[in-house]
């Protein structure tokens, strides 16, 4: 079964993808993906995807990466490229990858659209905008035909006398992707070198920079990832310190836990003066400028799949500091450890920093915890405690719970079962009570749909 993740950067070609199926961030390419040639990729956008190996570099990347489709109502103020499906008598519809469902469109809001070039199959690129003041209707706008049988170089007005004013044709802008070769991605200049396979039978030798190292363990860039790798001394006996900054050269292997890490380490020469530091400068916005206004428009995020259901997220993938957080134990040694975050990853946390964390936690707890800087600008989790089971842990039972919010068909209810809110709908439930108010009590099973979502289905007042 395809995962679904979420697009943490994308540029050009290619880009990162996070998701719960998998530990830190995917690689993607176009060139392995043809679905995201013409596809409106962004950070945020939430996809379809299988993981593979590079057949360059024999690592794990994604492949068969789809967008996945949004809600109607998620994709108002946002412009799609599709096809007609059907046009006649002034309206019909419009349908595109990127949507759910075929949305309206009215020759009265778009002039440029007639029988003569709207023919069923012509590709066309739309804004979703609401339907007048009607509840949860929406219909196209700003439609172009971008080409086709029905685009404005293959019709004509017809039935007119001899002699008659014939209108030109309205001029419609056409557009296709250039052409490109696949190419990897650029390196830095300092990040240009060759790797060498390790006599040792490793994955091969690896150059990257110390961005800190204390207490006999630190994280070194790799210069051709720009990942972070764990080092530790136990695994490099001959070294009792490394300087911050400096150009190492080390091997990946895994530890007795079966995580990579740097082994072989050996100090290349530099110092935290001779190489750019990897420290996060925080932002300071200048006093001059206020913060903008947010956005009308519901971000398509807030219909994110998240690893304990349907759950409105931010639409950046590293949440606010200060905003609770949910995720699990990676693990627990003495009195520091990792937890891990669908979008962020691992995020370090300390028991000084959670004085109610209960003792002898299990790798793989569901936990939730406070995301804050710590005195270095790095992010760290705060007030780690245990939290209620995930929707998914409930998939096939029958719970009780209550109506958070129901209107146009669709909406979310809550349980003191699990974490978060669980989404349903009346095309789900038909036998469902159409009149549901927010705060009623119900009873509803937790049921994962082919896509993966999960959503509660057979709900009834209780």
């Amino acid at each position: 079964m395809s995962l679904l993740g979420t697009v943490r950067s994308f540029r050009a070609d290619w880009g990162f993808l996070v998701g719960p199926g998998h530990t830190g961030d995917l690689f993607c390419h176009a060139a392995a993906n043809p679905a995201l040639k013409d596809a409106a990729v962004t950070e945020g956008t939430q996809v379809y995807y299988d993981i593979g190996d590079d057949p360059r570099s024999g690592k794990p990347c994604a492949v068969n990466v789809s967008v996945a489709p949004m809600p109607v109502a998620a994709g108002v103020g946002q412009t799609f490229n599709g096809k007609v499906k059907s046009f006649r008598g002034g309206w019909g519809f419009v349908i595109s990858p990127a949507l759910e469902k075929e949305v309206y469109v009215n020759q009265n809001r778009n002039p440029m659209v007639h029988e003569g070039n709207m023919q069923p199959g012509v590709d066309v690129q739309f804004e979703v905008a609401e339907h007048g003041n009607a509840t949860n209707k929406f219909e196209a706008v700003k439609v172009v035909v971008v080409g086709g049988a029905g685009s404005p170089a293959t019709w004509s007005v017809k039935g007119k006398g001899k002699g008659a004013w014939v209108p030109p044709a309205p001029v419609v802008p056409t557009w296709a992707p250039p052409a490109r070769a696949w190419a990897p991605p650029p390196r830095p200049a300092a990040a240009r070198f060759t790797r060498s396979r390790s006599p040792r039978g490793g994955r091969g030798q690896c150059r990257g920079v110390v961005r800190s190292f204390h207490n006999s363990w630190g994280w070194i860039v790799d210069d051709a990832t720009g990942a972070d790798v764990f080092v530790h001394s136990s695994q490099n006996t001959h070294l009792t310190d490394i300087p911050v900054g400096a150009t190492v050269s080390f091997d990946l292997a895994p530890d007795h836990k079966g995580r990579q890490g740097a082994v072989n380490v050996t100090v290349l020469g530099g110092n935290a003066t001779a190489r750019p530091s990897f420290k996060p400068v925080p932002y300071a916005a200048p006093p001059a400028f206020a913060a903008p206004a947010p956005r009308a428009a519901v971000p398509y995020s807030a219909y994110a799949l998240g690893p304990f259901g349907l759950q409105q997220q931010a639409p950046r993938p590293v949440p606010k500091s200060g905003t609770k957080q949910m995720g699990t134990l990676k693990f627990l040694k003495g009195d520091w450890g990792f937890v891990v975050h669908p979008s962020m990853g691992d995020v370090f946390f300390h028991k000084k920093d959670s004085p109610t964390m209960t003792e002898g936690l299990p790798e793989g707890q569901h936990v939730s915890f406070f995301v804050v800087p710590d005195k270095d600008g790095k992010s760290k989790a705060v007030e780690v405690e245990v939290c209620a089971n995930p929707p998914a842990a409930l998939v096939d039972q029958r719970v009780s719970g209550w109506v958070k919010s129901f209107k146009g068909g669709w909406g979310f209810v809550q349980s003191e079962s699990f974490e978060g809110d669980l989404y349903f709908t009346t095309r789900s439930n038909p036998d469902m009570d159409p009149d549901l108010e927010p705060g009623d009590t119900i009873s509803f099973e937790v049921k994962q749909t082919p896509y993966g979502k999960l959503e509660a289905v057979n709900v009834a007042r209780v």
